[in-house]
């Protein structure tokens, strides 16, 4: 508690009053299909190679298909930006990051086409981001399930 002899300066009140404007709002994107998941109806699973998901956040959707590159432990991400009914010239040059925790993995921009690849770690912990404005940021929470392959019936 600040005694009413500590007056807070100009410039520092100036200073906070600036970071509160350019704070992001952060939307979390909802998972709407996992190819691994075959327990959606009507939908089939897949067992093996490239995962397919499909996020959606902010009335756009983001497509990922993940493929593990075993010779390095590395992913490789895939995706690609859309948003019914606008051009996909909208979604070009989006930044897009691949994250852990606060610490950027990998970075890039979309396309022309709203897509992107990016490749880094797999691990807890792991995050998309996709920059949708200088104020919006949506984040895809990439859980520790996403990174474990499924195992086949019968195994």
């Amino acid at each position: 508690m600040k005694h009413a002899s500590q007056k807070t300066s100009p410039r520092v009140a100036a200073g906070r009053q600036a970071k509160r404007k350019t704070r992001k709002d952060r939307v979390v994107a909802t998972l709407l299909f996992d190819s691994f998941q075959s327990s959606r109806s009507g939908v089939r699973g897949s067992s093996a190679g490239t995962r397919h998901l499909l996020y959606e956040a902010a009335g756009i959707s983001i497509e990922l298909s993940l493929d593990s590159l075993p010779s390095t432990g590395d992913v490789l991400l895939t995706g690609q930006v859309v948003q019914p009914g606008e051009t996909l010239a909208g979604m070009r040059e989006m930044p897009v990051q691949l994250l852990h925790g606060r610490k950027t993995i990998a970075q890039t921009q979309t396309n022309s086409f709203g897509e992107f690849h990016l490749k880094g770690g797999a691990g807890k912990g792991m995050q998309v981001a996709v920059g949708l404005s200088e104020q919006k940021d949506v984040f895809i929470l990439l859980d520790d399930a996403i990174w474990k392959r499924p195992v086949p019936v019968g195994a």
